[in-house]
């Protein structure tokens, strides 16, 4: 019964992971790209790209304006594929100067991207999709 029991555990374990995809698990989810910001008195405007990584290997980016860490606008939206192989991040199919390789690294919730000439790309991370947690990070 005790054998029983750790095989049923151990499965319930393997079965958390998979719907997650193949893919590096760590981009799952919502990203923001705050590219400008400005504080006046108590509200702080920011211009960011939000982009939606997705387990199947799709992504979508949007233009977005937040407005003390809350989205107001979202327009512009595109979708494209990615794919890691290592530290490197491919995107492709999509309708921006994004398309092609970045080297990529990870620091708890933010992500840095980095290519030759073009400037380094530094997200946020904002909703985690895989696994039953959601955790806010903008505005906090």
């Amino acid at each position: 019964m005790k054998k029983l029991a750790i095989v049923a555990l151990a499965l319930v374990l393997a079965m958390t992971f998979v719907g997650c995809g193949v893919n590096d698990l760590r981009f799952i989810g919502e990203w923001d790209y705050i590219y400008s910001s400005s504080t006046v008195g108590d509200t702080t405007a920011a211009a960011a790209t939000r982009f939606t990584f997705k387990d199947d290997g799709t992504f979508t980016s949007s233009d977005i304006t937040l407005v003390n860490g809350e989205v107001k606008t979202l327009v512009n939206t595109r979708t494209g594929d990615w794919k890691t192989e290592g530290d490197i991040l491919t995107i492709e199919n999509h309708s921006s100067s994004y398309n092609g390789n970045w080297k990529f690294s990870f620091d708890k919730d933010e992500m840095l991207w980095k290519r030759d000439g073009r400037d380094d790309v530094k997200l946020t991370k904002v909703e985690k999709y895989c696994g039953t947690s959601v955790e806010g990070v903008i505005g906090n």
